[in-house]
């Protein structure tokens, strides 16, 4: 029979189509095939996405302007450029003993939570490459994704009992190989997510419902459907979509709604009632999936476009960034003072935060006034227990090309290894409990971050 216009909603939102339904919501009893019982099933994750290319000379990774002047560009390669910015005294940041560029925001407040990554190499130039390198941890084949997102493992692991394991807010997903379950919700703006967590005032009447349910029931249970396995999976999923619709979880997002709590989390994120597409809505998105036992893992989108190669980047990138770092930082104070599910810790000991884009601008501002890409990049974590206030790797004096590190120390050794995106999604999975490779990433883990 034709699926109702919300399942349609729920399978289209989930970026599978309404027939395959290859990927769904989980709901108790669709357990994973593969689920390991062992790991820290008390850990969520927020990945938060720079898109574009972030210009890591204006945030996490600076340089002296007073040393890196335009008359020693022969030299170094580098040039901050800081006096060509729209920001008055644009310079360096200093916090908890770490340098920041200029448009570091209000992420300064908290350094002692953050590792920031510095000389990570991601052997691209592509956007799509470096994105899908970085949100899976493999190398693609051309541009094509290998491996799941390092969430959707993280969601197999842990969220089967999470109504949306796996949330995505215009971020890349990729699952060949975990449950589909697992499999990213994928939404554009806090209305989708509201839209395919509602019941359908439209919807047919609750007997029409319990009768349909009843002519499934048994068809589930005839020899044609227990022989095909697609079939079995699409009756199951349907059933799992329409039991999470008539949670009406979909009020849990309704940043519209005009009561007190909407109204400050529109004030603390800073968007207003017709603002439900912007950086700021899903970040808030983001937070209350976690906090109201949503969601497991939530990808999302921070910033807006930061690919600036003309001169639009002394105007719009720094500010930009900031923005990004603001909320990032507003989501960490949220998360700080939530306390986690009635215990004396908060939610932020809870919640691993993942920092990054596709890679970093170049170290040299082009002939049009703005930066190109690099083939190294910058990233961040922070939360979950692991200790902040430090910078792991280094980029060189000269280009700021990547450096080998000692992956025990996270400083600069000649034997060590050019650090890449999947070093440190090994060492976020070791930290989750998983000692051996399970995401198949074949290299070692960054020990650096877990000392």
């Amino acid at each position: 029979m034709p699926l109702t216009r919300r399942e349609m909603l729920i399978a289209t939102v989930l970026g599978t189509g309404a027939l395959g339904l290859s990927s769904a919501l989980p709901f108790p009893g669709l357990l994973p095939a593969h689920a390991t019982g062992v790991g820290r099933s008390d850990l969520h994750y927020i990945f938060v996405y720079f898109q574009g290319g972030w210009d890591a000379l204006l945030g996490l990774d600076p340089r002296d302007p007073s040393l890196y002047t335009q008359d020693n560009i022969p030299y170094y390669k580098t040039y901050p450029g800081y006096e060509n910015v729209e920001m008055v005294n644009a310079n360096r940041v200093e916090a908890g003993g770490i340098q920041f560029g200029p448009y570091i925001g209000d992420l300064t407040r908290h350094v002692s939570d953050l590792q920031v990554f510095r000389g990570l190499s991601m052997d691209t130039l592509t956007h799509e490459v470096g994105r899908r390198r970085f949100i899976t941890g493999r190398p693609p084949a051309g541009t094509q994704a290998r491996g799941a997102s390092l969430a959707t493992t993280l969601a197999a692991q842990f969220g089967q009992d999470d109504v949306v394991p796996n949330l995505a807010a215009r971020v890349e997903t990729f699952n060949p190989d975990q449950p589909s379950w697992a499999s990213a919700m994928s939404v554009n703006s806090v209305d989708d997510l509201v839209a395919a967590l509602s019941p359908n005032p439209n919807d047919i009447g609750e007997i029409e419902r319990q009768q349909i349910d009843a002519l499934l029931s048994r068809f589930r249970e005839t020899s044609t459907s227990q022989r095909s396995k697609a079939r079995t999976s699409a009756l199951a999923f349907r059933k799992a979509a329409h039991e999470v619709v008539q949670q009406n979880l979909g009020s849990v997002f309704d940043f519209g709604a005009n009561t007190d709590e909407m109204a400050q989390l529109r004030d603390s994120y800073g968007f207003s009632r017709s603002q439900l597409a912007t950086p700021s809505a899903r970040t808030a998105m983001a937070f209350r999936a976690l906090i109201q036992g949503v969601s497991r893992c939530v990808s999302v989108s921070v910033t807006d476009n930061l690919d600036t190669h003309s001169d639009d980047w002394e105007s719009s990138h720094g500010p930009r960034l900031r923005d990004g770092f603001d909320r990032v930082a507003q989501l960490v104070t949220d998360l700080k003072r939530t306390e986690y599910r009635g215990t004396q810790e908060s939610w932020f000991d809870h919640t691993v935060i993942v920092g990054f884009s596709e890679f970093q601008r170049t170290a040299m501002i082009n002939a049009r006034g703005g930066r190109d890409h690099s083939l190294s990049n910058t990233a961040f974590v922070m939360g979950g227990g692991l200790r902040g206030g430090r910078v792991l790797g280094a980029s060189g004096e000269i280009g700021m090309i990547p450096q080998t590190i000692d992956l025990a120390t996270g400083l600069p050794s000649q034997g060590g290894e050019v650090i890449r995106p999947e070093h440190i999604h090994r060492a976020l999975l070791q930290h989750a409990g998983f000692e051996d490779d399970i995401a198949d990433l074949r290299v070692p883990a960054y020990q650096a971050m877990l000392s």
